[in-house]
């Protein structure tokens, strides 16, 4: 098996997410952005990798992704408020994170 047939295209949130963090480094990111992606990304219960992405960045890196992904997850529960717990136990999952 060649190298090229095990790749595989990350789908289109898993781009705008490595985008959002490209554009952030070279100084040119989009806040409100980043929130939605990761509000989508939230929405589709996908906080592993939203965690595995917070644990490969550097600090400064991390903590600007963390403050953003606690807007969004705030956001999720604000319009979700009848699976409050849930998205509860979100926010502590990125904390104890």
């Amino acid at each position: 098996m060649n190298a090229m047939s095990s790749w595989y295209r990350p789908d289109p949130l898993t781009r705008d997410l490595i985008h959002l963090i490209n554009a952030r480094r070279h100084e040119h990111g989009d806040p409100s952005l980043a929130i939605e992606v990761l509000q989508a990304l939230l929405d589709q219960d996908r906080e592993h990798e939203v965690l595995t992405v917070l644990a490969a960045l550097d600090e400064s890196m991390a903590e600007w992704l963390f403050d953003l992904l606690a807007e969004a997850a705030s956001s999720c529960l604000m319009e979700d408020e009848n699976e409050e717990s849930e998205t509860y136990g979100i926010l502590a999952s990125f904390e104890l994170s």
